[in-house]
């Protein structure tokens, strides 16, 4: 993870993960206030998002509670209006079960999961 800024509220997240040969194969880009959802820690006498609370998100971020194997369940059905992955990458996912998922949620809203396709050599988001 990368951040470009001290404003950290407003600051980009930039969010890779390469490969073995550090080719990258995921990318996502999040604002600081997105990791500060994750931090359990307030200060009340220190409001909004601060160095230490982002850094505090970004170890929850990566929290091992994260990671989930399998990453869907077989009795989980395909959600047709599924905005992040197509039928055929579900299946796909869903009948390899020995893959590992990581699952990250942005501003308490939007949940994301992700996990690598062996076969296709890539990231993919469900």
């Amino acid at each position: 993870m990368i951040v470009n800024s001290t404003d950290y509220e407003n600051a980009k997240v930039y969010f890779y993960i390469k490969d073995y040969k550090g080719k990258r194969i995921f990318a996502d880009t999040l604002k600081g206030l997105s990791l500060y959802t994750y931090s359990a820690q307030t200060n009340e006498e220190n409001p909004g998002l601060t160095k230490e609370k982002l850094l505090n998100g970004f170890y929850d971020f990566f929290n091992k509670e994260q990671f989930s194997k399998p990453p869907i369940e077989k009795d989980v059905e395909y959600a047709e209006d599924d905005e992040l992955a197509d039928h055929q990458t579900w299946e796909t996912i869903q009948n390899n079960p020995n893959q590992v998922a990581f699952t990250y949620t942005i501003l308490e809203e939007s949940i994301v999961s992700i996990v690598y396709i062996k076969a296709a050599r890539k990231v993919v988001k469900f």
